[in-house]
């Protein structure tokens, strides 16, 4: 969450592309959609974890980087066991793209 920037790629095509925080905001994103699989207070955690590296990178933050390390901490002692797999399937004849999810 605290990186420059996120690539977004699907079946090899780039999807979304921009700061984590920024991609967040796209509420029908791929990316916000992955987040929010994560569950909600997981997902929470995350997006404070990019708004506060945002505002960092801008000089905006009234955090400092102790305070993502310790949002780090606890994402780390949050995370699932088990792993989701996303899978893309395109619907051709109305021109969506459709995920599948799969608990691994």
């Amino acid at each position: 969450m605290d990186a420059d920037r996120v690539l977004v790629l699907d079946a090899g095509r780039v999807i979304e592309f921009d700061e984590p925080h920024l991609l967040l905001q796209k509420e029908n994103g791929l990316f916000a959609s992955m987040v929010k699989m994560t569950g909600k207070g997981m997902a929470n955690n995350l997006r404070e974890m990019a708004q506060i590296a945002y505002d960092n990178r801008r000089n905006e933050s009234p955090y400092n980087k102790l305070q993502i390390e310790d949002l780090r901490h606890n994402f780390v002692k949050e995370t699932p066991k088990r792993g989701i797999l996303i899978e893309s399937i395109e619907n051709n004849d109305e021109q969506e793209d459709y995920y599948v999810t799969t608990e691994l």
